[in-house]
């Protein structure tokens, strides 16, 4: 099975980025791109050219399968990646490791680096990296020994957490970082517009605490009935046959703009991550084929997700993190056939403090 992964310019240029920083000598680098821009091509093509094994890290199950089936093709081998998951135990002599951070407890991180040498650590979604027990395992593969060997290499497309914790804590420098509005430009991503509809939901009495609202406070503040049912019926005139996303603040909140779409004619499912793996697949498989126009989640669709068919995406859930924000809206514009734009719907609540739009994310990106 030869390799099957075509670089694209920018793909080509970030690898290129990532070997000349090595290079340099720079050990713990990153590389950020929008949502859709192929990060896992990118790290699959570098895990064929490497010499020796790679580990990659996920937090989602989804990751986990989207990354070995990428690198399997890129090495033309697909007994040569394996996944390190629960139950499922990467045999020794496979060149890659696609590893589930939640299973990396001190005894099977152990039992996983023994006699294997990785070279390369690569880190999707990194900006999850400096939580405690992430940097635990980090630090277990010694990548913050002054004598280690290898490359940590992380890949996100927002390198802003909304904790405003640092990435400086686990990684030295951004090696390759490309935006939106360039990505945009080159038509790597479809283009977007939206629509702004204020709600007389009040947030003017949330705190200021933080980097983001309180998700209580939050939830409290915007699940009312009239505001789920402006948010439904906007769905239902604006977005009419489009594939829609909408993003909630808590599950009751989805679970009650699931049934207020429904009850007007717009088939909703909805994920969370309290559901098993079965159940949200049977959900997202009545999404993909049609049966569900629109799927209202709970912090599940932001990473791992991959419907370029989704063309439309609902802002139910007011943010005040740029990062946050600009995972929800990548979600919806990826390229696909016959697909001219991503539609974004903002409900705008009264606020004393500045929320994150379409237009405010543009002119954030612009100023970086």
């Amino acid at each position: 099975m030869p390799p099957t992964l075509t670089l694209r310019p920018y793909q080509q240029d970030a690898v290129d980025a990532v070997i000349a920083a090595r290079k340099r000598g720079v050990k713990r680098l990153v590389v950020c791109l929008p949502t859709g821009a192929g990060k896992t091509v990118i790290f699959s093509h570098l895990a064929r050219i490497a010499r020796r094994p790679v580990l990659v890290l996920a937090h989602r199950a989804e990751l986990l399968e989207q990354a070995r089936g990428k690198i399997a093709r890129a090495l033309g081998d697909d007994d040569a990646v394996a996944i390190e998951q629960a139950g499922r135990r990467a045999p020794a002599g496979v060149k890659v490791v696609v590893a589930s951070l939640r299973s990396l407890h001190e005894e099977r991180l152990a039992t996983l680096l023994r006699g294997r040498g990785f070279g390369l650590v690569v880190y999707d979604e990194c900006h999850h990296a400096v939580a405690d027990d992430n940097l635990r395992i980090l630090r277990a593969l010694g990548a913050f020994d002054d004598d280690w060997g290898g490359t940590l290499l992380g890949f996100t497309a927002t390198p802003q957490r909304a904790d405003g914790k640092a990435l400086e804590q686990a990684f030295d420098e951004i090696v390759y970082s490309r935006g939106l509005p360039e990505m945009i430009d080159d038509g790597f991503l479809v283009p977007v517009r939206g629509y702004r509809i204020a709600t007389a939901a009040d947030l003017t009495a949330l705190g200021a605490g933080g980097f983001d609202f309180a998700v209580e406070e939050l939830a409290e503040a915007v699940d009312i009935q009239d505001r789920n049912a402006l948010v439904a019926r906007s769905i239902q005139e604006l977005a009419r046959d489009r594939r829609t996303l909408v993003f909630c603040v808590t599950v009751a909140h989805a679970r009650r703009l699931a049934r207020a779409l429904s009850a007007i004619g717009v088939p909703a499912g909805l994920v969370h991550g309290e559901q098993t793996p079965d159940e949200r697949e049977r959900v997202l498989r009545a999404f993909r084929s049609g049966k569900l126009a629109a799927l209202t989640n709970v912090g599940v669709l932001t990473e791992g997700f991959d419907d370029p068919e989704v063309s439309c995406v609902a802002m139910a859930r007011p943010t005040r993190s740029a990062g946050l924000y600009a995972q929800c809206v990548g979600r919806g514009m990826r390229l696909y056939a016959g697909k001219r734009d991503c539609l974004i719907l903002d409900f705008v609540d009264a606020s004393a403090l500045p929320l994150v739009t379409l237009p405010s994310l543009f002119v954030d990106l612009a100023q970086r």
